[in-house]
């Protein structure tokens, strides 16, 4: 049997190829729900960008996605440049994603790329599947 992955983005985020780190994510420098993950139609579990977001960058302060997107930063290998402390970018908070189940519950699945939280998403799904099968 074939699995139905359904990914459902949320707070008018996208997913792109050239913008998977936490702080493309980061919306207003609170916690934000960036999508909801199920498997065959099941229970889901949310992927938040959590944890705030501060860079400054050319004595100017970052704090979400949308002023990284101004200031030029507009994909990951941008974002690593920022990163590298001699061009005098200082990175002071940084966001990464966590997971929740249905139920708001923390899961502490900490992840740094967006793609590699979707899959932990999976695999956490696909474990609670097993083990609720096995109390049958």
């Amino acid at each position: 049997m074939s699995e139905i992955i359904a990914i459902e983005l949320l707070n008018g985020h996208d997913l792109w190829d050239t913008r998977t780190s936490p702080e493309f994510f980061c919306i207003n420098n609170t916690s934000n729900a960036v999508c909801h993950v199920s498997i065959n139609g099941g229970d889901h579990v949310t992927i938040y960008c959590d944890g705030d977001m501060r860079i400054i960058l050319d004595d100017q302060d970052i704090y979400d996605c949308y002023e990284l997107i101004d200031a030029g930063i507009t994909t990951d290998v941008d974002l690593m440049a920022v990163y590298d402390e001699d061009n005098g970018s200082r990175i002071i908070m940084n966001p990464w994603f966590d997971i929740y189940d249905s139920n708001g519950e923390h899961l502490d699945i900490v992840g740094f790329d967006i793609y590699g939280s979707i899959e932990d998403a999976k695999i956490y799904i696909r474990e609670r599947e097993l083990s609720n099968g096995e109390k049958h």
